[in-house]
């Protein structure tokens, strides 16, 4: 197998798979040719197809969103801030509460200024929607814990 050889395949699985779109549609998911490789030693070539699950309206399922609305109150979130604008005070740039990405330890919500997204931790959205996550914390407060002695 080559190079040459394993365009033309890609070349021809583009030109079959939205041939049948249609059919993965029906079973609410969305296919797309995904990353190849081939060895030229062996002779063989590998292609990745990728499916996406659909949501009811057609769209592809956003994970990130999904599990925001499902775990963001193991963070201290409201789900409902989900899709709600707020404005950054240091720099007065205005973001979108995005997502979640569970895989990430502290900097795991993501919000986005509409072209790009970014990280970071769930206090700072605390920080910027204080009346909709109930009690504020000492995080929010200023207060710091000391020890008496």
């Amino acid at each position: 197998m080559d190079r040459e050889r394993c365009k033309a395949i890609r070349g021809l699985l583009q030109q079959i798979l939205p041939l049948y779109a249609d059919e993965f549609k029906q079973i609410g998911v969305s296919v797309r040719d995904g990353n190849a490789k081939f060895d030229t030693i062996i002779g063989t070539a590998t292609f990745k197809l990728e499916f996406v699950d659909l949501a009811d309206n057609g769209e592809k399922v956003d994970i990130f969103a999904e599990n925001f609305k499902r775990q963001a109150q193991y963070y201290g979130l409201n789900p409902e801030i989900l899709g709600k604008k707020f404005t950054d005070k240091m720099r007065g740039n205005e973001f979108t509460v995005v997502g979640l990405n569970p895989a990430k330890r502290k900097k795991c919500i993501l919000i986005s200024d509409g072209n790009k997204t970014y990280i970071t931790t769930p206090e700072t959205i605390i920080r910027m929607f204080p009346n909709e996550h109930g009690k504020p914390t000492l995080f929010d407060t200023g207060l710091k814990i000391v020890n008496k002695p």
